[in-house]
């Protein structure tokens, strides 16, 4: 059922997003991405819109196929450096999650720049294909955790990816990627990407459609 409602749901999100972030005092709409596929932080039909304010404050709100979070912080800059801290709240399969939110960007040159995340989180419950479709057995982990974190290495329109995934008892999941955007005009972009999920030991492609300011 949340799949079946996913696609309509991103595309009112982004039909009024842009008009509603404009009322916001201070707030300015950032980024759009919708996609669909895989990668290491979407699955699915994805939106994805990122705002930040003039005082330092950003927020950053995602609807999936199968979940959904809000971010929202501040944010530092320096010269080449950016850091965003912050907390984040959402679901898994409807299984509620919080956690941290740390984000740090440095800019290498006019060509190059490095990405670094640290998302880790605290789930309250199982998300259902856990509980069924997974192993069969409640988690027997006592506190139900995920951790997320690594690098991406932009250059020019390619991207180099390396991320590591440690979820309730999975065992941690290395996942190294590439990608490749190209312009269709100033402010929108198309990204395609193809990133290798070890435990699965299969490509996850996406295809996302980027509008920036």
């Amino acid at each position: 059922k949340v799949k079946n409602i996913t696609l309509p749901l991103v595309l009112v999100v982004f039909a009024f997003v842009p008009e509603s972030a404009q009322a916001q005092d201070g707030y300015e709409l950032e980024t759009l991405i919708a996609s669909s596929g895989s990668d290491p932080i979407t699955s699915g039909v994805s939106g994805i819109a990122r705002f930040r304010k003039s005082n330092g404050r950003f927020a950053e709100v995602a609807v999936q196929s199968e979940q959904a979070w809000l971010a929202y912080g501040r944010y530092f800059e320096k010269g080449n450096l950016t850091f965003l801290g912050g907390g984040a709240v959402g679901h898994v399969q409807s299984a509620p999650v919080a956690g941290l939110r740390l984000d740090f960007s440095v800019r290498l040159n006019e060509l190059a720049n490095l990405d670094v995340l640290y998302w880790p989180g605290v789930l309250f419950e199982e998300p259902t294909a856990w509980k069924t479709e997974n192993d069969g057995v409640e988690n027997l982990e006592s506190i139900l955790h995920a951790q997320f974190g690594g690098a991406r290495l932009s250059i020019g329109s390619v991207q180099l990816s390396y991320f590591m995934l440690n979820f309730l008892d999975e065992p941690w999941n290395e996942l190294p990627g590439i990608s490749y955007t190209r312009a269709l005009q100033d402010d929108l972009a198309v990204s395609l990407s193809a990133t290798w999920n070890n435990n699965e030991q299969d490509w996850m492609p996406w295809i996302g459609l980027i509008w920036s300011r």
